[in-house]
């Protein structure tokens, strides 16, 4: 579930806001303090920020600049919260890294479209960020709703360094409401001892349902490895298609 990061300093309009929030399909924390706010941005870093600015409130702009030059939380997309609409204003704080605005009075509806709008922003930035890093194993978002992790090169020497790099905190919680596949089939040969690697790697999910998309490795795996039974093979992309059409898959 993705994390919207609230901060308004107007008590009365933050209850306004949580109200209009409430409900939706992602997990809101929300606080007066715009100290507190970049605290947790920092501990936790949402999906994205929502700042309320008041008129000559320089604290919350100040929390814009932090949030913006600290590398944990400068790709977070931020809307920004104004009463009315200052053009001078919204440019400067555009120019520090505000990504959109709404001007009060707000509506719900407005609100929450918005919102939707720059979560799905910052899938893709997240997603971006994974590509751009990554050398021996690349990650391929074939829509909303799969992850297809691919292992370029040898799990041994040039996967294992890379993971937990790629699979880490984040990107479990975006990945973990969609269909996940790791594609082995680039791989030239898989080891008995890579195997077990690929057991390890597999147990970053938890109880996840995996799929592996072996190709010729199915009889090695199937041979050599001892995978839980919420891992599921496949010899190719197509059947694993077929399987996801399937309206009584359990995930």
């Amino acid at each position: 579930m993705q994390l919207v990061l609230l901060i308004e300093t107007d008590l009365y309009a933050l209850r306004e806001f949580e109200s209009y929030l409430s409900g939706n399909r992602f997990r809101l924390v929300d606080t007066v303090s715009a100290k507190k706010g970049l605290e947790y941005a920092r501990s936790a870093p949402p999906d994205l920020i929502l700042i309320g600015f008041q008129p000559l409130d320089k604290e919350t702009v100040e929390t814009l600049v932090y949030l913006k030059k600290d590398p944990i939380t400068k790709q977070i997309p931020v809307l920004a919260l104004i009463h009315g609409f200052n053009q001078p204003f919204f440019e400067y704080l555009q120019k520090i890294g505000v990504t959109g605005y709404l001007p009060k009075p707000i509506k719900q509806n407005a609100l929450v479209e918005k919102v939707n709008e720059l979560l799905n922003v910052s899938e893709n930035i997240r997603a971006t960020i994974v590509k751009q890093t990554v050398n021996h194993v690349a990650i391929s978002l074939n829509n909303e709703e799969r992850v297809i992790i691919i292992f370029r090169s040898g799990i041994k020497n040039y996967v294992l360094p890379e993971i937990r790099r790629v699979v880490n905190h984040d990107f479990i919680k975006t990945a973990i409401n969609k269909h996940i596949a790791i594609d082995l089939r680039t791989l030239p040969e898989i080891t008995i001892e890579e195997l077990q690697i690929l057991e390890k790697i597999l147990k970053l999910f938890g109880e996840k349902r995996i799929a592996l998309i072996t190709g010729t490795h199915m009889g090695n795996i199937m041979k050599n490895s001892d995978l839980p039974d919420h891992i599921n093979l496949f010899l190719s992309m197509d059947d694993y298609e077929l399987f996801l059409q399937n309206p009584e898959l359990d995930e």
